[in-house]
Parts: C-alpha cells; structure tokens; sequence
C-alpha cells in the first residue's frame, strides 16, 4: 500500500524486505534507539537482521490488520527516510498508536510533521478510528512540539514507565480525536 499527496514530496509505502538495508543504515544512531519510546524494541546499533525481524513481524501483522508500517521516501529521488507506523489497533474501541522515526539528518525538516498528518488521514478516514494516541519520553522536546503542533493533547505523564539502563524513565502520551482534527480533509491518494 502507498500513501501520498500531490501535496507533500514524500511517500508512505508499506514496509518489505527490499526496506531492510535502508532501515539498518538509517535507523543505526545512538539518537534514534535514545528517543524511541518503544525502547528495547529498537536496537543499537541497528543491524539488517533486526530489520528483517521487524519486516516479517509487520507483514503478518499487516495482514490481519492490526498493525501496518510504512517506510518514508522523497518522491522525487526515492531516497529513504523513515519509519512511521499505526500499531496497538483497538478496532472495538475505534482508537490507536502511533509511532515514528527518521534518519537524523532529516530531523527538523517538516517531515515527521507530513508523515503523521498522512498516518491521520489514513486512520481516521479509512479504518474509521476515533482516537490515536502516541507516546514519547519527556527528554524527546522534538517529538512532543511535533505532536503539539498538530493539536494533540497531553493526557497523562507516566512515572518511571520504562527502565534504561538501570534508570526509571517517564514517558508522555498525547492523543488526538478524529473530531479535533482539522486536517482530515487533506487529500491522500492510497494505491493498494
């Protein structure tokens, strides 16, 4: 599945095999595995069978429907930027997680920014969810101006959430409603 707009330079396009080298060269920063919330889950550094693992996991799970992740390109030069996914699907309660990284040389670019909004889109408009929420650790600024920016809400602060390295740390989870969301209507073509 493909995800775009006429909009945005970027594609969302469902994860294969043919992502794994592309995910372990991009993804392998110290940064990265620091400021993903789902730590643990993301290693460092981040070798091509950990990607593998990750594609056969996403790909069954795909194929459900309750989890899909999407790697980000630049339309133009097909280069690869990312990962954004939708995942902890709630179908009887209409809600769900998000989650997303990119490669650290396009932090601040706008990018994380386009791919949520598209990740909304999809959502709220195709699986009909009612909520999606996302976590981040409190240290991770950049991903909470993200999500404040596109109108999430704080809901809660949890304390001492997950350990690291011996150490308690907190994590923030944010959430957004379909009714709140005022860019639903931007146009997303989705090619299956």
């Amino acid at each position: 599945m493909i995800l775009s707009s006429e909009k945005f330079p970027v594609i969302l396009k469902s994860i294969d095999y043919n992502d794994a080298i592309n995910m372990s060269v991009t993804g392998s920063d110290k940064d990265i595995a620091k400021n993903t919330a789902e730590y643990g889950k993301f290693p460092y550094p981040y070798k091509v069978s950990d990607a593998i693992n990750f594609i056969a996991y996403s790909l069954n799970m795909q194929k459900i429907k309750m989890e899909f992740n999407f790697a980000m390109y630049e339309k133009d030069t097909e280069k690869f930027l990312g990962l954004f996914g939708i995942f902890n699907i709630d179908y009887f309660n209409k809600k769900a997680e998000i989650g997303y990284w990119l490669g650290k040389k396009y932090w601040g670019e706008g990018l994380g920014s386009i791919g949520i909004r598209m990740l909304l889109n999809y959502t709220f408009n195709n699986l009909n969810l009612n909520k999606i929420y996302a976590k981040s650790f409190v240290f991770n600024l950049r991903s909470i101006h993200l999500m404040e920016s596109l109108k999430f809400v704080k809901e809660a602060e949890l304390r001492d959430e997950v350990k690291i390295g011996g150490r308690y740390k907190n994590l923030v989870i944010y959430s957004i409603l379909k009714k709140e969301y005022h860019l639903k209507n931007e146009k997303i073509s989705i090619e299956e």
